[in-house]
């Protein structure tokens, strides 16, 4: 349902009303929140903020699931506002879709330009803009073997307590250690109680290193029933 609310945004700049219609006077929302913007949606109401943070929600969404077409698409209308005008978050939020979507492509070079641009910009982030902007330094420098960057990436992100004590913030550290010096996969699953996507995906790579691949296989297929449940 979250994802066809935000969908419908996009049908809304579309003007294609009827189309909104259809998909949300049929459907149960979970929540009150979900349900607030579905009734928003429904009345039309034009809210160039609310309208960008769909954008931006609708784009990490697709980023995260690699879907290419939802990737462009979701950027379309953060230009066009970015182009009316946005504030100073939603400005930084925008460079970093865009940094995003570069390293996805492999455009490294391009990517590497906004870098810059962020990284004169961190004493303006928010503490949860600074912690997505040293996670997508990380893929970026990860994506391009650059591991001795990523490992003084890491070293920054010790710095705020919030996120080093996260599961994402392990899984990196562990899986850099493995890439960078071929260090073996000692975890425990305590350890991920809070993101257990993030333990099945190691399970999956360490059975494989340990020449398993039935276990791997059952692992796999438990990360394929994660993975489907988000859509």
């Amino acid at each position: 349902m979250r994802k066809k609310n935000l969908q419908c945004w996009f049908d809304l700049k579309n003007c294609e009303h009827q189309k909104i219609l259809d998909d949300l006077q049929s459907v149960k929302t979970e929540g009150d929140l979900v349900e607030s913007q579905k009734n928003l949606i429904l009345g039309k109401y034009p809210l160039t903020e609310h309208k960008f943070i769909c954008a931006y929600n609708y784009f990490i969404i697709s980023y995260n699931l690699n879907h290419d077409q939802d990737i462009a698409k979701s950027l379309r209308p953060m230009e066009t506002l970015s182009d009316i005008g946005i504030n100073k978050r939603q400005e930084l939020c925008f460079e970093q879709c865009k940094f995003n979507y570069f390293t996805f492509h492999q455009s490294y070079y391009e990517a590497q330009k906004i870098l810059i641009i962020l990284e004169n910009k961190k004493e303006e982030m928010s503490e949860a803009v600074v912690m997505a902007h040293q996670i997508s330094k990380f893929i970026f420098y990860l994506k391009q073997g650059l591991y001795d960057d990523c490992e003084m990436n890491l070293e920054e992100m010790n710095q705020y307590r919030l996120f080093r004590d996260t599961p994402n913030f392990l899984y990196m550290r562990l899986m850099l250690s493995h890439l960078k010096n071929d260090t073996p996969l000692y975890f425990y699953e305590k350890d991920f109680k809070q993101s257990y996507v993030l333990f099945i995906q190691l399970m999956v790579i360490k059975c494989l290193e340990e020449s398993k691949p039935v276990e791997a296989h059952i692992h796999w297929n438990e990360l394929k029933k994660n993975a489907s449940s988000v859509g």
